[in-house]
């Protein structure tokens, strides 16, 4: 889930792992005003339950603009604490 500033709701294109770095979650998200926060909830696959929630200071802007970017967790996530791991 994304929050902008004013106007329709952010458009969240896609959300995975960076290719070379499995722990580090990616996020893109366009909208037509500065995104100001990102809530992401991590699904076990195994499970399906909620094993953890990232959320706002979790994340910076890794290209493009606060409008239309992706965002990276700013340290990987900690797979084996989520129950899971890289290779599963």
């Amino acid at each position: 889930m994304a929050n902008a500033v004013e106007g329709q709701a952010p458009d969240v294109r896609w959300a995975n792992s960076v290719p070379d770095d499995l722990g580090t979650l990616a996020v893109s998200i366009s909208s037509d005003s500065a995104i100001t926060g990102i809530r992401a909830h991590i699904v076990s696959d195994a499970t399906h339950q909620e094993v953890a929630v990232v959320e706002n200071d979790a994340f910076t802007l890794a290209s493009g603009t606060p409008d239309d970017g992706v965002w990276h967790t700013k340290r990987p996530l900690d797979l084996a604490d989520l129950g899971t791991s890289p290779s599963a």
